[in-house]
């Protein structure tokens, strides 16, 4: 458990690790956040990073982490950071970003139309430095799916498809039916489930693309409810 938290977003508010193993702590200032209350939840992750002693890179950029995904030493984030930096210019903030991610590329994909927070960890995780992980979208706009999968390719990454299935809940806050959130850690693999029957093909599919590394469903319904899933929902400091 984390000290200082003021809610369960920790990805968002934590530094995001770099490839060399060290931390930038951009700023958490997310734009959905937009009521007094919603702003009194936003957590200060410094005073956080200080009690567990780690140095953080303090950048002045407003990125949430659950926007960086890193695929081996490529950084992948959605256009949402160009709403979130309005007087930054785009150019020079694709160059910031890679300098402060240490990513040796940046690729920028179209922010999912449906998803609040914009967020690249909800919709692809890495396999490993080559492959990723990404939602098999049926419902949204051609050309977002286009967009979405040739921005990947042309990055050089292969895709491999999860099951997505949100389109009977009520809200689009709901992230239920979207599998991409997991969590991996050392030798697991931590997969939402939601009592869907795509529950089981996505399993599939995560035992697929890790398959010496073991497989665990996790019922994710709640938290799912609140916009996001088990990635949102934790951080790992490796």
């Amino acid at each position: 458990m984390l000290p200082g938290t003021r809610d369960i977003w920790v990805r968002d508010f934590m530094p995001v690790v770099r490839p060399g193993g060290s931390h930038v702590l951009f700023r958490y200032a997310p734009s959905y956040l937009r009521t007094r209350r919603e702003r009194r939840t936003i957590t200060d992750a410094a005073p956080i990073c200080a009690e567990l002693g780690i140095a953080a890179y303090q950048s002045e950029l407003v990125v949430d982490g659950g926007n960086v995904v890193f695929v081996g030493k490529t950084a992948v984030v959605t256009d949402r950071v160009y709403r979130d930096n309005p007087t930054v210019e785009a150019a020079n903030l694709r160059r910031r970003l890679t300098e402060e991610l240490q990513a040796e590329k940046l690729v920028v994909v179209p922010a999912h139309p449906d998803d609040f927070t914009g967020h690249a960890d909800g919709m692809l995780l890495p396999a490993d430095e080559r492959t990723v992980l990404v939602s098999a979208y049926r419902k949204e706009k051609t050309e977002f799916i286009a967009l979405f999968r040739t921005t990947l390719v042309k990055a050089g990454l292969s895709l491999i498809e999860l099951p997505y299935n949100p389109y009977g809940n009520r809200t689009y806050t709901d992230a239920a039916g979207d599998y991409v959130n997991a969590l991996r850690l050392p030798g697991l693999v931590l997969v939402p489930t939601f009592g869907m029957r795509e529950d089981c093909m996505a399993l599939r599919a995560y035992e697929g693309a890790f398959a010496t590394e073991r497989v665990v469903g996790v019922r994710a319904v709640d938290v799912a409810r609140q916009g996001g899933a088990l990635h949102c929902i934790s951080w790992t400091s490796y």
